[in-house]
């Protein structure tokens, strides 16, 4: 009787085995959109973030005011609307661009920004820097 189950069982085996290997499952990955909750900012509140910022790749951050809305830009690469997403945090609508300005005990600015360098050989890579320290 147990060599009779034995039997079964290892045929079972068998024949599951070669069932699973034949099954392949491809995998897809797709980027999905963050979900962006922008935060209203009041004119005098941008205007706390408005200026150059030294960033430690060399390259320089310019966030600017036109009416109610804030633009970012990395030097000669296009200009994006920026939207508040957090407490100084701004990121682009597009996700080209975001910006996290953070302020140190002694009321210095630092921070960081993540960008996609389309003037770059090798493509769409993202490029995340801190800003340069003073």
């Amino acid at each position: 009787m147990k060599r009779l189950l034995l039997a079964c069982g290892l045929g079972f085996f068998a024949v599951s085995v070669p069932a699973q290997s034949q099954t392949s499952v491809e995998t897809v990955v797709v980027p999905a959109q963050k979900d962006v909750k922008p935060l209203t900012l009041w004119p005098d509140e941008i205007l706390e973030y408005i200026g150059d910022y030294q960033l430690a790749n060399g390259k320089t951050l310019y966030l600017t005011r036109q009416g109610t809305r804030m633009y970012g830009q990395i030097g000669s690469l296009p200009k994006h609307e920026l939207i508040a997403t957090g407490l100084r945090k701004f990121s682009a609508a597009d996700g080209q661009l975001s910006v996290h300005i953070k302020y140190t005990w002694d009321g210095q600015i630092t921070g960081n920004v993540a960008y996609v360098d389309s003037s770059r050989s090798a493509g769409l890579v993202p490029v995340l820097v801190e800003f340069a320290s003073r």
